[in-house]
Formats: structure tokens, sequence, C-alpha cells
């Protein structure tokens, strides 16, 4: 699980640049990821941070990778919540997780 906090930082940095996929490129190159450039039209693939998309190009495989990432936001969220509301503890659901 990615930590949320540093997620939506993360996306809401993204949302916020003219051209994510330069952003999102770099950062995918710089954990040791690979990203193939291209000058022509074809379906693009990003996974990152545990999180996939793709689209026709980097462009709008990045857009679509924003969205995946920011609806995964959301999931989380409500898993956790339908958790609690369930077991009453959020810590026992990252106990969990870890074993």
């Amino acid at each position: 699980m990615n930590n949320s906090s540093d997620l939506e930082l993360f996306i809401q940095e993204l949302e916020r640049m003219e051209t994510p996929e330069t952003y999102l490129r770099a950062c995918v190159k710089n954990s040791g990821g690979i990203w193939h450039d291209t000058d022509v039209p074809a379906l693009f693939e990003i996974h990152f941070m545990g999180i996939a998309a793709s689209g026709m190009g980097a462009y709008e495989a990045a857009r679509n990778w924003i969205t995946a990432a920011r609806n995964s936001l959301s999931l989380d969220t409500v898993s956790i919540g339908a958790y609690s509301k369930n077991s009453g503890s959020v810590a026992q659901l990252v106990r969990a997780e870890r074993s």
C-alpha cells in the first residue's frame, strides 16, 4: 500500500504541471525504471508506485495514470473506512497486511 498522504501530494504536484509526463518520466527513470521515448503515436503504458495506466502516447498515459492514482486513493479510503466499521481498528488492518 502506498503512503496515501505522500501519493496525494505527488498527484497534486503532477496536476499543477503543464507537462506532467515530463516529470513522471524523470521520476520513473530516477527510481530505476525504463521509459521508452517515442515520436510516433503508440500505446504507452506507465507502471509506477504500484499503479498502472495506458494511453495513446506518453501525454495521455500520464493523465490516465494521474486519474488511476487519484482513484486508488479513493479505494484506500473506502477500504480503511469499511474495515474500521467492522473491526474498530485501523491498526489491525496494518498488522494484517504486514503478516
